[in-house]
């Protein structure tokens, strides 16, 4: 298991330090560093653990031939959040289906590698504002 400190009043530990989840999360938390300061510090420990994300690739329909003709792409990314005292966890899932072209296969590697990355980032977003939320409910 790997701990990244972040600066700021939030720690993000992964088991896959380098994953795009969790590159995508630390980048938000640095950009967002502004808004999380005004958070009071003395709440106690402030964590964002992420487990490893599951990602897999399923075929939705075949062609006449037989071969993959349209793809879902999904990634489920656990989250547990450690705020002063308490620990809450939360499944955080993001689905994509797009059609596989035959005739532009190096498209298609691109296409896959932008679509994760697209995805990574919006989950990164729903993990920042749920951590926001939990913080604020924290403290009242």
């Amino acid at each position: 298991m790997s701990w990244t400190k972040v600066d700021g009043p939030v720690e993000l530990v992964s088991e896959q330090p380098y994953s795009s989840v969790q590159r995508a999360l630390r980048a938000l938390i640095n950009q967002s560093l502004a808004e999380l300061d005004e958070i009071p510090v003395d709440i106690g420990v402030r964590r964002i653990y992420l487990a490893e994300p599951e990602i897999s690739t399923d075929v939705i329909s075949v062609d006449a031939n037989g071969r993959p003709a349209e793809y879902r792409v999904a990634i489920i990314q656990l989250a547990i959040f450690t705020i002063g005292d308490k620990e809450e966890q939360q499944s955080f899932r993001q689905f994509r289906d797009y059609v596989f072209d035959v005739r532009d296969i190096l498209a298609y590697q691109q296409q896959v590698k932008q679509l994760k990355q697209a995805m990574s980032e919006q989950l990164a977003r729903q993990i920042l504002y749920t951590y926001a939320a939990r913080v604020q409910l924290s403290n009242s």
